[in-house]
């Protein structure tokens, strides 16, 4: 593909500039850098980003290649964080909305962070993502929800105790567990109109903060009305700020409960809810414990088969052969090296992307919305040496005729590290209304900018990267190599699954693999 749109713009600019005075050339470079955005290698408060799911392709759990229809609402994501530059957030909400007061991953300078996210989808199909730090960001997909299966909101605050929001004025403690209700509650959906949860909703999607506790401990989220289980959704220190995603069943009184096992400040989003039969709640169940009953903590390498149909959970139900996909909540503890986990569906090859990235020693929770394989199981790999602990809060009843919830083969679709950045055919990245297909810098690119170093701004280059090969003739201008066929660059249009793969090296942000998939 050449590089029609960034000399056009190019050529645009310079000529104005080269009418007018030499001294009018910074401005019109600044002018162009507002017309077409700032270098977005990272995601920041100025870098707001795009993904649209409708349209993208995935392979099933079945082995067959299938693209995102148009009707889905809903999206099961994994959202990293890497190696932020300060302190700060990230939220996920549907496009086309306005940016909600809620967060779905906190994270503090160089830290890696994880989270899994029930994200709706805009009314094109598509998911923005804001950072208020500039950070790298990695998002892989393992499925999605069609037709009636799940109601998304705009994500929407129900619990601060730091501002008495839905909760006393004041942290929560062992003895004063938090009660949400939600039945009945009215609420922004998705797409900004107004809805009212049903009084019979079966679950909801919630993003669990704890901000400051007061000592290392645990958060566990439950059906209120039932006993406490033996199971948990959020590890923490004391003074840390951390979010998880949880698939919550509701308790009969239509409330959830969350309990906390130090005094901490705690923060409830409310992300969507389960309105029918789809989604079978039960009180959470602990699967897997590496820590007892003779077990050891899996190997760097090593992998864990989790049985799921047919397991007895809490109460004395099993999750039937009808299910799914199930809703796991997976911790590392005691890791021994930097790593990361993958859950996927045994029998299956393992996905490039991840689940938990975590360091050595760290506690680390996530939420999994996970398919299983033809037998029922799931599998877990680990990267490094470290307990695992899996623990089941509900299953994806197979699909209704109005319902259905599509699991996929986990596959990473943003990758800002090396801008790979996956998407239906028609997606705009960038929003600068040029789709990512004819757009060569879909996370926009900065003309002001000198990439070659010749004392020269790219807007009056001619050659921007030095390479010898006008811009005009080198579809790479940003990169070395031959005409047509930039070495540091990768682009191809994958026409079967109807998306685009572009990868770019830039040295200045690039995380090492390492222990971070």
């Amino acid at each position: 593909m050449l590089n029609s749109s960034y000399n056009v713009k190019k050529s645009l600019f310079a000529t104005i500039c080269n009418v007018l005075a030499v001294g009018s050339c910074a401005a019109l470079a600044a002018a162009s850098t507002a017309a077409y955005g700032a270098d977005r290698t990272r995601l920041g408060p100025d870098s707001p980003l795009a993904l649209q799911i409708a349209g993208a392709a995935f392979e099933t759990t079945e082995g067959n290649v299938t693209t995102v229809p148009e009707t889905a609402t809903a999206a099961s994501l994994n959202i990293t964080v890497v190696n932020p530059e300060g302190e700060g957030y990230l939220t996920v909400w549907p496009c086309g909305v306005a940016r909600p007061l809620a967060s779905n991953l906190n994270f503090t300078a160089g830290a890696v962070v994880p989270n899994g996210v029930l994200a709706s989808l805009g009314a094109d199909g598509s998911v923005c993502l804001f950072s208020s730090a500039p950070t790298d960001v990695l998002v892989d997909v393992s499925g999605w929800f069609d037709g009636e299966a799940f109601e998304g909101s705009t994500p929407t605050r129900l619990v601060d105790t730091r501002e008495g929001r839905g909760a006393p004025l004041a942290p929560t403690t062992p003895s004063t567990p938090v009660s949400v209700p939600v039945a009945s509650l009215p609420v922004s959906g998705a797409l900004g109109t107004a809805k009212t949860i049903p009084a019979a909703v079966s679950a909801v999607a919630l993003n669990v903060t704890v901000v400051n506790p007061s000592a290392a401990g645990f958060v566990t989220v439950w059906p209120c009305g039932e006993a406490r289980p033996n199971a948990s959704n959020l590890n923490f220190e004391a003074g840390q700020v951390v979010a998880n995603g949880v698939i919550a069943p509701v308790g009969g009184n239509g409330s959830v409960c969350a309990f906390s096992s130090v005094p901490t400040d705690l923060i409830v989003d409310l992300a969507g809810w389960f309105p029918g039969d789809l989604f079978s709640g039960t009180t959470p169940t602990r699967l897997l414990d590496s820590r007892g009953g003779g077990a050891s903590k899996l190997g760097a390498g090593g992998i864990a088969e989790v049985a799921i149909l047919g397991t007895t959970l809490s109460g004395g139900s099993a999750v039937p052969a009808t299910a799914r996909a199930v809703s796991l909540n997976v911790t590392v503890t005691g890791a021994d090296a930097p790593g990361y986990l993958t859950v996927w569906p045994c029998g299956l090859a393992r996905p490039n992307a991840s689940n938990v990235n975590f360091v050595a020693g760290q506690t680390v929770a996530n939420n999994v919305l996970a398919p299983m394989d033809g037998s029922g199981k799931i599998c877990v790999f680990s990267s490094a040496p470290t307990h695992v602990i899996v623990d089941v809060a509900g299953w994806v009843n197979a699909e209704t005729q109005a319902a259905a919830f599509a699991g996929a083969i986990s596959k990473r679709m943003g990758d800002t590290r090396t801008d790979l950045w996956l998407g239906g055919a028609n997606q705009d990245s960038d929003r600068d209304g040029v789709p990512d297909f004819f757009d060569d810098f879909p996370l926009n690119a900065d003309l002001s900018g000198d990439t070659d170093g010749d004392g020269l701004i790219d807007l009056l280059d001619p050659d921007d990267d030095g390479d010898g090969i006008l811009d005009a003739l080198d579809d790479l201008p940003f990169g070395s190599g031959v005409a047509g066929n930039d070495s540091s660059t990768t682009e191809t249009q994958d026409s079967q699954q109807g998306e685009q793969t572009q990868q770019r090296t830039n040295s200045a942000f690039v995380v090492s693999a390492g222990s971070v998939l």
